[in-house]
């Protein structure tokens, strides 16, 4: 008989957590999820413990004379908490039965923590969480890691309108060329596009356009605390995204695609003075928390996005001119949603976090699951990644469901310690069928819900 290892998963209301306020006046946020293990057959084990820890590593080399340097390294530690779901015994193990077994978690974490933050090579952040389930005697232990992102908005920045009107840049260089490159908003989210129009007209004949380079960079730069660096602040940029985009020919009009494979559309109309040139760009930002960061500017670390424009010329004596372009560009995180009006909060239109609600959501997500996984093809399967974060929308409807039957309580200071076991769903009263989850409302986090 071949035994079948436990599938284990940590389950996040969110994994990017966002502080508002700087070190000294924010209150901080609270990581909360579920750890779940899923059996096919009985184990026996030792413990289940739950680890959240987070370090700042920096690195950098500092000269010794004689052109010599040596390499300098420091780890410490911010944060470490556990949760003991099943506390080791001395010389006794524990049976966990074949079925779901799932325990709630929540961690408050206070606004003086460091912002996730990466300079390469010279300064990191990092958040995680770490589940591990201890096995008797020599057996391999079972382990499964999830990062934890923590971002903070000041509240010096400027107001949310400000940051969602056009912005534009367009001027006359030397009485030659007249440009114009706009963009609809300034404030982008992980995974958006943004949209760019360009406009170029030659105001003088023989001047002809070249091409035109587009760059989406970020600059990371650290400061020197507490002595770090040598005094001195070092920096990081990277290359989120390049294209280059040739001029056509007189009077065509085209649609194709850049060197990336994004839609590009221009236009080249004849004209007495040179040949205008009207082009719209799709600037992707990448969706990965890991591959782009959020703007900030407190503390250590301070990250800004710029997109670069470079525009080439010939004169009619054949030199070649480069026209420079900047547009600022802020990263946020995406909201989770709106908050709530005076009148729904109140009563039993109030949506607390519930541990409860979260584990019967999840188990009902694991079961659609399964039947999704059976009815589609191989292809399909593929192409369709799991997801581990918590659906609101549905568990929004869970919540009014129960606070209408009161099956379930809303307050949250009489639910059952978060260190408590919730056995086996074959056992558990979450377990029952329920009605269809509508798509109709959400559930708030305690971020958006200040009262309960």
């Amino acid at each position: 008989m071949v035994f079948s290892g436990p599938e284990l998963n940590i389950n996040l209301e969110s994994d990017h957590l966002v502080m508002h306020g700087r070190a000294n006046e924010s209150s901080g946020c609270v990581l909360r999820g579920v750890l779940n293990i899923h059996l096919k057959q009985s184990m026996k084990i030792k413990s289940v413990t739950l680890i959240f820890s987070g370090t700042i590593q920096t690195s950098w080399k500092q000269p010794t004379g004689n052109g010599h340097e040596r390499r300098i390294q420091q780890e410490r530690s911010l944060i470490t908490h556990r949760w003991p779901f099943i506390s080791p015994t001395y010389d006794k193990t524990h049976v966990l039965t074949a079925g779901d077994h799932t325990y709630d978690f929540e961690l408050p974490l206070t606004g003086d923590l460091p912002e996730t933050g990466n300079v390469a090579n010279y300064y990191n952040v990092h958040y995680q969480l770490e589940a591990i389930i201890q096995r008797s005697h020599f057996l391999p232990n079972y382990e499964c890691q999830r990062v934890v992102y923590v971002t903070r908005q000041l509240n010096s920045t400027p107001s949310y309108s400000s940051l969602i009107e056009p912005i534009s840049v367009d001027n006359q260089w030397s009485n030659k060329l007249y440009y114009d490159i706009s963009i609809p908003s300034k404030l982008f989210h992980h995974g958006d596009v943004i949209p760019v129009a360009i406009n170029f007209i030659p105001l003088v004949r023989g001047l002809k356009i070249s091409h035109l380079n587009c760059t989406f960079k970020e600059y990371a730069t650290c400061g020197p605390v507490d002595g770090l660096f040598d005094g001195r602040s070092k920096s990081h940029s990277k290359i989120l995204y390049y294209t280059r985009n040739n001029q056509p020919a007189k009077g065509k009009v085209t649609d194709s695609s850049d060197s990336n494979g994004n839609p590009v559309t221009t236009s080249n109309d004849d004209d007495d003075n040179g040949a205008p040139w009207c082009l719209n760009l799709a600037v992707p930002i990448p969706k990965a928390l890991d591959e782009i960061q959020c703007d900030t500017s407190g503390g250590v670390v301070h990250i800004r996005h710029q997109l670069k424009f470079v525009l080439t010329m010939a004169r009619r004596s054949g030199r070649l001119t480069e026209l420079h372009a900047v547009l600022p560009i802020i990263i946020q995180a995406k909201p989770n949603g709106l908050l709530p009006t005076y009148n729904q909060c109140d009563g039993n239109q109030t949506y607390p976090y519930d541990p409860a609600l979260m584990v019967r959501l999840l188990r009902r997500n694991q079961q659609q699951q399964q039947q999704n996984h059976i009815s589609r093809s191989p292809q399909e399967d593929e192409m369709q990644q799991p997801s581990s974060s918590i659906d609101h929308t549905a568990l929004a409807t869970t919540s009014i469901q129960a606070s209408q039957s009161n099956e379930i309580t809303s307050n949250l200071d009489n639910h059952p310690s978060h260190h408590s076991i919730l056995s086996s769903s074959s056992h558990s009263p979450l377990a029952s069928d329920n009605p269809p989850i509508s798509s109709a409302s959400r559930l708030p986090t305690y971020d958006e819900v200040h009262c309960h």
